[in-house]
């Protein structure tokens, strides 16, 4: 007995799987937590119209190693207080990179509860932030964001 395309047994039955029912699947944002708008458990600003508004309206501090800027969410005062970075290539290699942006997160969660609510942090980190992490370690990063986060 021949059957049609030889995957099914109806004479006319299609291989394609764009027939098949699909499972229901969430995307990787929903499995960490995050919704559509930008605003995960992690509290991490992501969107880059988040980061304009912040260079724009938001209030700066700085120093040789950091830029920090500041802005106070009038749509969601009560929310807490997010953290968004930009590490260019400047500071150095891809490892280095991620390594300064463990550190500033691991740091801003240290710092955060006593930040005010509804509030974006912006960190520019500038060229010599990761020898300087690398010398002095993570907590002179961390008391470094803590002070240009309160004077922004």
């Amino acid at each position: 007995m021949v059957f049609g395309s030889g995957c099914g047994p109806e004479p006319d039955a299609r291989c394609s799987s764009a027939d098949a029912p699909r499972a229901a699947t969430a995307s990787p944002s929903d499995a960490m937590g995050e919704t559509r708008t930008g605003r995960g458990r992690r509290g991490r600003i992501t969107r880059s119209g988040d980061f304009d508004i912040a260079f724009r309206r938001g209030r700066s501090s700085s120093d040789r190693l950091m830029v920090v800027y500041a802005f106070r969410r009038a749509d969601t005062p009560e929310a807490p207080a997010r953290l968004g970075l930009s590490v260019s290539r400047k500071v150095g290699p891809s490892v280095t990179r991620n390594r300064v942006k463990r550190v500033l997160r691991a740091r801003f969660a240290e710092i955060a509860p006593g930040l005010p609510t509804g509030l974006d942090i912006v960190v520019i980190a500038r060229a010599g932030l990761a020898e300087e992490i690398e010398r002095r370690g993570g907590d002179a990063a961390g008391a470094r964001l803590a002070t240009l986060a309160a004077a922004a």
